[in-house]
This record gives C-alpha cells, structure tokens and sequence, in this order.
C-alpha cells in the first residue's frame, strides 16, 4: 500500500474512481498474498500490534499506534482464519487493513480516525512459526479461557 503511505488523498480517489478494478488490489486476491508474505516484506508496522506476552502495556500501544489520531473505528485480527488460507499469525494485520480501506472507501470513514489492530496470540502455523523473519510470538496459538480473558 505504499502510494497510500506516499499520498492518501490521491490512493482514495484512485480507489473511489475505480473500486470495480482496484477492488481486487485492496482486498482478495492481492492480500492473501501480501498477508502470506509480511514478514518477509515487512516496511513499517501497519497499525497496532497487541502481544499476548505483554498485556500490562495495551493501552499505551494502542495510543502509540493512534499517533494522535482521534480514533472512532476498530477491526481486530487475531490471523487465525484469513480468506481461507488459514492461521497467518500477525500477518492478519492486513485483513485489518483492508477492511478498513474498504470501509473508507465504501462506508465513508475517515481513514484519519481508524486504526487497523492484530492480536499476536502466536501461531499454529509451523511454516510461519519457524521462519526467521516472522515478527510474531513463535510459539503455538493461546486458546481457551486464556485467549478469551486476553480478548475481554
């Protein structure tokens, strides 16, 4: 999304101008493959990251992530069942993203006031797990009534 990051205005009025052909761009099928791909192509973080391991500092990465902006609009992502390629860990991020673009773009939000959010509760994925480059906790997914108090 770097001609977002380089000039926001003129993403959306490309987007907005036309949505029938850059739906496939923002969306399905272009960010399956970037959310397969983040790590690996990582550039800067694309909202906030809340790590299972590190509860006690939520609100201040929510605020830092905020960057002042007067938030009103939230999608979380936990990375577990993205577009059918299953568990792609803090990679879900981009489905954050995404819907969020897609709401601006189709809803009327202001992309000023939104903020895309992953919960990093590890991974199931093996192949993730293990690479190098994976940004996320490298350990298997938290579940249960742990997952869901981390949730609340």
């Amino acid at each position: 999304m770097s001609m977002a990051d380089q000039n926001i205005v003129l993403f959306y009025n490309l987007l907005l101008g036309h949505l029938k052909e850059m739906f496939p761009v923002v969306y399905t099928p272009t960010e399956g493959e970037a959310i397969e791909n983040y790590s690996r192509l990582f550039r800067r973080p694309d909202g906030c990251f809340l790590n299972f391991e590190e509860q006690d500092d939520m609100e201040a990465r929510m605020r830092a992530a905020a960057e002042g902006k007067k938030v009103r609009y939230i999608v979380v992502s936990d990375g577990e069942a993205i577009l059918g390629l299953g568990d792609q860990g803090v990679g879900g991020i981009l489905i954050s993203v995404a819907k969020l673009i897609l709401a601006t773009a189709c809803g009327g939000v202001s992309p000023f006031q939104t903020l895309p959010v992953v919960l990093d509760v590890g991974t199931d994925n093996k192949d993730i797990e293990q690479s190098e480059l994976y940004l996320g906790t490298k350990k298997p997914r938290t579940r249960g009534k742990a997952y869901d108090e981390f949730v609340d």
